[in-house]
C-alpha cells in the first residue's frame, strides 16, 4: 500500500507518496537509477518536484533469510508532488514507478546473466607445465620432505599440553618423553620454536651412507618461512638429569651440547650429499636445542649466565618445563581463535 505523508508547507508542496518495493541494499545500479527515475517522473508528471530512495529495514528478516532472500532489503520510493494534487494521480505515479522499476531490474538481471555467460564462454589459457620444485627455489615449500609432510598445526587441541605434562611427571628418562614426541610432533615444535610457519619433524632421522657421524640426533625440524627452510637439531635428555653443578655445567649437559656440536659439523662437511638424499638446505648454520632437567633444579646465577651464553652459540637450553609451558601457551591460543570463529559463524547464521 502507498502511503501519502503531509508535509510542513513549504510554497505549494502538498505531500510526499511513499511507494514501498524490495530492492537490493546498498546496489550501486539502484542507487544509479534514482536520477533517471527522477527524470522519467517529472517528465510525465509536472507535480514531480523530487524524489529519493530511503531504506525501511537495513536487516532481512528470518522468514527473508529462511527463503535465501538475505540481499533483498524493504525500500521507499519517496516522491514530493505539488498541488494541484488526488489521490488518483497518486495511485497513477506509484503504478508508473513499479513498471519502471520492474523494467530496470529486468535489465539489471540479464545484464548480470550476460556477464556469466561470458565467463563461462572465456576460454581458458592452457595450463602451465607442472613447475619441479628444484632444490635452489627455497621460496616455495614442498609439500613433504624424504617422505614427511608438513603439520598442520593451526587447528584447536584440547588435551595436548596436559598429556605431556602427565606424560613428564611420570617419567623417569627421556624416552616416554622421545615417544610422546613421536606420536604427537605438533607439542615439539610448539616447545621449541618460537613461532611456526610450515613445520616438519624428523625423528631419528637417517643420512644413509654418509660417513662421518657416530650417532643421530634425536630430532631434526624444519620451519619453511618465506625465505626457505629453517633447521633446528633437537638433543633430548633425561628429566631428572642436573643441568649444572658446583663446577659450572654438569658433564652430562656439557656432553649433549658437544652432541650438537658435532651434528652442526657434520652437516657443514656434508652439505652437497645430503641435499641429494632430500635433506634440503641442511647446514652447519642451523640452530641447536637441548632440553633437558626441570626449573625445580637450583641454580646460582653465575650457573644460568653459562647456560645463557649457550645462544650466543646458536643452541638453546631449554627446560622441558618451558616445552609444556609453550605448548599450553599455543594450544590455548589456537582453542580461543577457534571458538570465536565458531561464534561469529552462529551469529552470522542467525
Amino acid at each position: 500500500m502507498i502511503e501519502l505523508v503531509p508535509v510542513p508547507r513549504i510554497g505549494n508542496l502538498a505531500l510526499e507518496i511513499r511507494v514501498p518495493l524490495r530492492v537490493p541494499f546498498f546496489n550501486d545500479e539502484v542507487n544509479a537509477a534514482m536520477p533517471e527515475l527522477r527524470r522519467h517522473l517529472r517528465s510525465r508528471y509536472p507535480q514531480v518536484r523530487a524524489s529519493h530512495l530511503a531504506y525501511r529495514n537495513p536487516h532481512p528478516t528470518p522468514a527473508d533469510a529462511a527463503q535465501g532472500l538475505q540481499y533483498l532489503h524493504d525500500a521507499w520510493i519517496i516522491v514530493a508532488v505539488l498541488n494541484p494534487f488526488t489521490a488518483k494521480l497518486a495511485a497513477r505515479i506509484a503504478a508508473d514507478i513499479y513498471d519502471w522499476m520492474k523494467s530496470r531490474f529486468k535489465r539489471i538481471k540479464e545484464g548480470h546473466a550476460r556477464k556469466r555467460a561470458n565467463n563461462r564462454k572465456r576460454v581458458k589459457a592452457p595450463p602451465n607445465r607442472r613447475r619441479e620444485v628444484v632444490i635452489s627455489d627455497y621460496s616455495v615449500c614442498p609439500k613433504e620432505i624424504r617422505g614427511v609432510p608438513h603439520i598442520a598445526w593451526n587447528w584447536p587441541r584440547r588435551n595436548l599440553a596436559f598429556d605431556l605434562a602427565k606424560t613428564l611427571k611420570l617419567a623417569k628418562n627421556e624416552k616416554p618423553l622421545q615417544r610422546f614426541f613421536e606420536k604427537y610432533p605438533v607439542a615439539l615444535a610448539f616447545g621449541v620454536l618460537n613461532g611456526q610457519h610450515q613445520p616438519f619433524v624428523f625423528s631419528h632421522p637417517p643420512f644413509g651412507t654418509i660417513e662421518g657421524l657416530d650417532s643421530i640426533p634425536d630430532f631434526l625440524i624444519c620451519d619453511w618461512t618465506s625465505i626457505g627452510p629453517k633447521w633446528t637439531v633437537v638433543e633430548l635428555e633425561s628429566p631428572t638429569m642436573r643441568l649444572t653443578n658446583t663446577m659450572g655445567i654438569s658433564a652430562k649437559m656439557n656432553r649433549a651440547i658437544q652432541q650438537v656440536k658435532d651434528y652442526r659439523a657434520f652437516f657443514a662437511a656434508n652439505v652437497l650429499a645430503l641435499e641429494a638424499k632430500g635433506w634440503i638446505g641442511l647446514d652447519g648454520n642451523c640452530g641447536g636445542c637441548v632440553v633437558a632437567g626441570r626449573r625445580t633444579e637450583p641454580r646460582t646465577v653465575k650457573n644460568n649466565q653459562r647456560l645463557s651464553r649457550m645462544t650466543m652459540e646458536g643452541i638453546e637450553i631449554a627446560s622441558y618445563d618451558r616445552v609444556v609451558e609453550r605448548c599450553r601457551s599455543f594450544q590455548s591460543l589456537l582453542n580461543s581463535q577457534w571458538e570465536k570463529a565458531r561464534l561469529r559463524r552462529i551469529r552470522h547464521r542467525k
